[in-house]
């Protein structure tokens, strides 16, 4: 149902639901504002968005206040002029006036408002309250007094986060913001406070003082840091990265991005492999590229391709990939590992999440197995949260009683409990039988550990599938999904990069593209591709620098199975290259043809020989219907199984070799650890 409204003499037509700063909104007409934030819920705390409705008898907050038919406001008249600059002069009652020294400076609405709305004088004249900073840790520098309790930091950590550590204090004016728990705040996503602060009060402590927003380039990227791959813009000056904030996508990451993803990339100054080298006596010694190729060379000639094994890591790109994949066909390699540690998982496409980021927060049921959201995708959990929260959407839990900062149904940690549910004797059965859009979603980890155990879950899924809707072709809705870590096993995923050999023993060569979790046997000769000198470089008998994710263009697969690229932001010291063209000069110094000739060229290839450009590869409709097994699995489902998941311990700030040498990362790990 529409409402007809009249704003500044002209007539439109809204929705019914629409409050009055969103129909202005639509209509193009600017409102300022301070707490109001469309992603959060409503507070009405700042009441700079006054416009004047005829009939009232004075200016009413546009965010607070519903449009009601035949309704007529005025957002220019001298009524609400006044009455703005009345808000204003208060707002600015107590901020001190600091911009110049202020990091909000340049980006700060506080400023811009107070240029357009503002009166430009005040009639104040008593001196201004001084409010104590708060440790909020490592990532959050804070400048209270500058704080106009637009209470959005609040709102955040409530809605969003689900931690409800901060709150406010006082009434009158000696009203302030407080942390319940003095230190980190502990939540993953605990940085996007920064952007919501419209004011200096919450800044980012690892920028202070560093640069003004004109000074810096920014650039367009995503994230590779968890397998969502948000979207993000990473601001440089001159070869050193300074921040990285999101970018808005309401398919994926709306407009926030995990700590991890905000402050970890300072890693990317240390521990960096800056030279080729090999290992001679226990110590490495540098070479040129020609003296690399040709070790190299012998090593591959002198060894039987059956006893070759190449295994690729978290952060590897597409193009990398396929470049080995065409090198590998060529040497006959057929020993191919795209996620060594989840060695089990299936060599499926429709091992993804199916549902779809977007889709996620539309189930009316959840069934989480082996998979703490929290820590691997934290801005995912929180799409799932704000449904829980909002519908009262069921949540079961088998494994780990993990805290996902919303309501959960412990079942078990025995994975045993998934025959009760296929068998309908569960008292949960119930209402999965009577949701039309279940979800289950599993956790990369349950299949690290053994094959028995990721056939027994596969197996699961497929009786699910028969029982219940979680394939429901009527609602176009594909509900089974595996939550992979990171982007590089899903990348091996699409371009068919897994074929491995079990029988690592009887290796001569092994070659590891920034592969740093594989149990190295060490009589082997090890080749290491990568950009950090981590344990997979520590361990190698010769050593090639790659360039990380903000150096190169390079197409990543998301968990849904989205195609996007990362923009080259900076230029690394040394002789560092990229991966698809250290195995392209490789493949030229062996005499081999990739068929290929540059960048370009790889990626007509690629894309048209695997169809992974802007393409999503969730099940269509009629795709749904034709499916009567989920995952081919080498054994039927076994009703004897039993297994007891352990609650593992993720050290979220600390995972892989980028965060583990981010210097603010560790800082924020022993934070966590003393709390």
């Amino acid at each position: 149902m529409n409402f007809n409204v009249k704003i500044n003499g002209q007539d439109y037509q809204f929705d019914k639901d629409y409050t009055i700063i969103q129909a202005c909104e639509i209509a193009g007409i600017e409102i300022p504002r301070f707490c109001y934030h469309e992603r959060l819920e409503i507070a009405g705390n700042c009441r700079m968005c006054l416009v004047t409705v005829k009939g009232a008898p004075k200016p009413v907050a546009s965010c607070a206040t519903n449009i009601a038919n035949n309704m007529e406001v005025t957002t220019n008249d001298e009524k609400t002029k006044f009455a703005r600059e009345g808000v204003m002069e208060l707002l600015l009652i107590n901020h001190p006036l600091d911009c110049p020294v202020c990091d909000q400076g340049g980006e700060c609405d506080l400023q811009d408002q107070a240029m357009v709305y503002g009166k430009g004088s005040s009639e104040y004249h008593e001196e201004k309250r001084i409010v104590n900073e708060k440790d909020l840790g490592p990532f959050i520098k804070t400048a209270m007094t500058r704080c106009i309790l637009c209470m959005r930091c609040v709102r955040f950590m409530d809605d969003i986060a689900g931690v409800s550590e901060l709150n406010a204090m006082n009434r009158g004016e000696k009203s302030e913001i407080i942390n319940a728990i003095s230190g980190a705040l502990n939540s993953e996503l605990s940085g996007n406070i920064i952007d919501l602060c419209p004011v200096g009060a919450l800044t980012n402590k690892p920028y202070s003082f560093k640069a003004r927003p004109w000074e810096l380039k920014h650039m367009n990227s995503i994230d590779v840091m968890d397998s969502l791959c948000s979207n993000i813009r990473i601001d440089s000056r001159g070869k050193e990265i300074l921040r990285i904030l999101p970018r808005e996508n309401d398919n994926l990451n709306e407009e926030w991005i995990s700590d991890k993803t905000r402050f970890a990339f300072d890693g990317l100054k240390y521990n960096r492999i800056m030279d080729l080298s090999t290992k001679q006596d226990g110590k490495f010694q540098k070479l040129s590229w020609q003296d690399g190729f040709a070790i190299l060379k012998e090593k591959i000639f002198n060894s039987n391709p059956k006893k070759i094994s190449v295994h690729t890591g978290k952060f590897i790109d597409c193009e990398a990939i396929f470049a080995l994949k065409k090198l590998c066909e060529k040497l006959h390699i057929t020993s191919l590992s795209s996620n060594s540690k989840a060695k089990f998982l299936p060599h499926d496409k429709k091992a993804i999440f199916n549902t779809s980021v977007a889709k996620a927060g539309d189930a009316d049921f959840y069934l989480i197995i082996g998979c703490d959201i929290r820590k691997i995708s934290p801005v995912l959990n929180s799409r799932i949260r704000q449904n829980v929260v909002n519908n009262f959407v069921n949540v079961h839990t088998i494994s780990g009683n993990y805290d996902l900062t919303y309501k959960t149904n412990y079942l078990s940690d025995d994975v045993a409990i998934l025959k009760q549910i296929v068998n309908g004797a569960h008292e949960i059965c119930e209402k999965l039988s009577q949701a039309k859009k279940p979800m289950i979603i599993i956790g990369e980890e349950l299949f690290t550990i053994s094959k028995e155990l990721s056939n027994y879950i596969l197996s699961s899924t497929n009786q699910l599938v028969k029982k219940y809707n979680f394939l429901n072709a009527e609602e176009n809705w594909n509900g089974i999904n595996i939550l992979h870590n990171y982007s590089g096993s899903i990348n091996g995923l699409f371009l068919d990069f897994s074929k491995e050999n079990d029988n690592k023993e009887e290796l001569d060569l092994l070659f590891l593209f920034g592969e740093d979790d594989i149990e190295i046997p060490k009589s082997h000769f090890i080749v290491y591709f990568g950009h950090h000198g981590d344990k997979g470089a520590q361990n190698a008998n010769l050593v090639f620098p790659t360039l990380a994710y903000t150096e190169k263009s390079g197409t990543y697969i998301n968990c849904e199975g989205l195609a996007q690229q990362t923009s080259k932001v900076i230029d690394f010291p040394g002789v560092s290259k990229e991966g698809w063209l250290i195995v392209f000069e490789l493949a030229k110094y062996l005499n081999i043809s990739l068929n290929f000739e540059n960048l370009d060229e790889l990626r007509e290839k690629m894309f048209k020989e695997f169809n992974i450009k802007n393409k999503t590869f969730c099940d269509s409709q009629n795709e749904v219907n034709k499916i009567d097994k989920y995952f081919d699995t080498t054994n039927d489902f076994n009703e004897n199984f039993s297994f007891i998941l352990k609650e593992r311990d993720c050290n979220f700030h600390q995972s892989d070799v980028i965060s583990k040498n981010s210097k603010i990362m560790k800082v924020a790990s022993t934070m966590k650890d003393k709390k």
